[in-house]
Order: structure tokens, then sequence, then C-alpha cells
């Protein structure tokens, strides 16, 4: 009983790590960084795409998602988010 608890368990966090490799893909594949199979499999291919994203958002290339990647993917929303505002408001004359 305590076995199947376990199992159940494991189980249960596999399938959450397939879920979350799953959304970086999509993200990844979005942003243009990602040409493989959207299937939750976290592979070598994965790792070499999240390192060229951190070379482009000007962090130390890990291959992993880590708090300075998550960090420098919300500056960069941030940037975009003010660049938009920007053109938005050139475009309609500066008001």
């Amino acid at each position: 009983m305590v076995r199947e608890a376990a199992d159940a368990k494991s189980s249960a966090a596999g399938g959450e790590v397939a879920t979350q490799v799953t959304v970086l893909q999509t993200v990844l594949k979005l942003a243009g960084y990602w040409t493989g199979p959207i299937d939750g499999v976290w592979t070598a291919e994965l790792s070499d795409a999240v390192k060229e994203l951190q070379r482009d958002l000007g962090v130390e290339p890990t291959g992993t998602i880590d708090t300075a990647t998550l960090a420098a993917i919300e500056e960069a929303i941030a940037g975009a988010g003010d660049e938009a505002t920007t053109t938005t408001t050139a475009a309609d004359g500066g008001s």
C-alpha cells in the first residue's frame, strides 16, 4: 500500500514536470527558439534552445531555466511593452 502511494505520487510529479516542459517547448517555439516536437520530453536539443535564448537575453547559458533567466525574460517583456507604448504614442502624433 505504501509502495502504491509512492508510485502514484511519483507519477503525478513526473506528469507535472512533463507539463512544465511542454509549456517551455511551446513558449520557445512561439519565440522561434524551438523547432522540435511539443512532447514534454527534455532533450539535449531543448537545453541547446534554452542556451540560445539565454545568450540572446545576455545571461549565462546554463541550459536550464534559472532565476537569472526568468528575470531576464521579465525584463525583456517589460521592455517590449515599453517599446509598443512608445511606438503607438509616436504613431498617434505624440498624444
